[in-house]
């Protein structure tokens, strides 16, 4: 009983908050009526001439409220296309004033199509790993991808707060205050430790079932010598689904050899001992054996650098390469 009165009380309150029912004109209706159905209420209900000032203010405020909206073509558009959408919630002149439709029978509605043209789907990100061996020599890569909910979660956390995750969790979070503010019974009701879980669990698929398509298929593509960190392959969106895939590339670390740009590092730490005396070194290659480097007495100095032409990476998958820089630290 204490519910159906609170619904029915909630149900009044939304319904006094339609902007076409506080003026009392159709939704059709030319700025010509509304304007002069707003002055006639304005006159009737103004403060200084009813008599019950404390309710005459309200209802002059909420008057002028609905004018504001409804008197202007921009916010009446916009509030039009919001008085007829799933979520039903209307901005009026002021940012911080919701107001609820009464007659939204079913928030949900139309929640459970494809989104909408005017939300941006980002496209879906993919990471892919090589090592500088790969790097440095080619080869392919084919991945499989497929359409599940795990997918399209992550792909809307990819998004972060600008895509159409965001966008699909903020009407359906809306959509499901409506339902809670109008209809309380649906989860505090008894037993609520039952109703809870399977509002949440309706909520959740709604959602799965409102966010884009994640990539499906098989994608397959070359990796060419001397691709760096960062390098992107872009696939166009396919039959499966609004969305494109874009594959981006991490260098695997290399034990003994740092990458920089096209040349690589090696850092080598000697006594100074053999230092002053000259030694014998390997030096790790990619992809070949160990280049023994013959040090001679005192050409190994703390904080230099020897240069070997020609020994780097790949430069634009061409037959240049950079160079090979071997760094010095002589300990005492």
């Amino acid at each position: 009983m204490c519910t159906f009165a609170t619904t029915a009380l909630l149900t009044a309150v939304l319904a006094a908050s339609d902007f076409y029912q506080t003026l009392g004109v159709p939704p059709l209706a030319d700025q010509a009526t509304i304007k002069q159905a707003y002055r006639g209420l304005a006159l009737k209900h103004h403060p200084d001439k009813a008599g019950d000032a404390e309710a005459s203010a309200e209802r002059f405020k909420r008057i002028q409220e609905a004018y504001e909206v409804l008197g202007d073509e921009a916010r009446r558009k916009r509030y039009d296309l919001q008085r007829n959408s799933g979520f039903h919630d209307f901005h009026s002149a002021r940012p911080n004033d919701f107001h609820f439709s009464s007659h939204a029978q079913n928030p949900f509605e139309g929640f459970f199509s494809q989104p909408p043209q005017q939300m941006i789907v980002q496209p879906a990100r993919r990471v892919f790993r090589c090592s500088l061996a790969e790097l440095d020599a080619g080869g392919s890569r084919i991945f499989i991808l497929r359409d599940t909910p795990l997918a399209r979660i992550r792909d809307a956390f990819n998004d972060g707060m600008h895509g159409v995750g965001a966008q699909v969790v903020a009407q359906l979070g809306t959509a499901a205050l409506t339902i809670i503010w109008r209809f309380p019974g649906v989860i505090f009701g008894r037993p609520w430790w039952l109703r809870l879980p399977l509002f949440t669990l309706a909520y959740l698929i709604a959602i799965l079932q409102k966010l884009p398509p994640s990539p499906d298929g098989t994608f397959d593509f070359q990796v060419k010598p001397g691709w760096r960190e960062g390098t992107r392959v872009t696939f166009a969106p396919t039959g499966q689904g609004p969305r494109k895939v874009i594959f981006e590339l991490r260098e695997k670390r290399h034990p003994r050899l740092e990458r920089q740009r096209h040349n690589l590092l090696f850092r080598c730490r000697l006594s100074r001992r053999r230092a002053a005396r000259g030694a014998s070194l390997r030096v790790p290659q990619l992809n070949q054996p160990p280049l023994v480097v013959e040090l001679k007495p005192g050409q190994a100095v703390d904080g230099q650098t020897l240069v070997l032409e020609g020994r780097g990476m790949p430069i634009k998958g061409g037959p240049a390469r950079g160079d090979l820089h071997i760094s010095f630290t002589v300990k005492a």
